[in-house]
């Protein structure tokens, strides 16, 4: 089932791809789950999904390492808080935006 919380959205009533698409998602926080709600779809421009690889998840202020490779977190002055080959606890860090660097990426995530 695709959920979205907006009724006007032109991804109403289409179909759920069978193929890997580019979905544009907003993240909702409901009690203490996060929600991805779709808002935008572009099924005319398909990814490899052979060649995309998703390194890490991040949910409820942990990242969860997916890879085992190396996942270093920097804070927006560029200091280094965390480098680990597991998941990061991110709960005693101070709210804020911090880079999330991985070997083939580097991501920005707010806290």
């Amino acid at each position: 089932v695709l959920r979205t919380q907006y009724s006007d959205l032109s991804i109403i009533g289409t179909a759920i791809p069978t193929t890997a698409v580019n979905i544009t998602c907003v993240v909702l926080q409901y009690n203490t789950t996060s929600q991805l709600i779709p808002i935008a779809m572009d099924a005319t421009t398909s990814l490899d999904a052979t060649t995309q690889e998703v390194e890490f998840i991040y949910d409820n202020a942990t990242i969860y390492n997916l890879t085992n490779g190396t996942i270093t977190l920097y804070n927006m002055t560029g200091a280094r808080i965390i480098e680990s080959e597991g998941n990061i606890d991110m709960n005693s860090l101070p709210k804020g935006i911090y880079l999330v660097r991985t070997a083939k990426n580097v991501t920005k995530i707010v806290r």
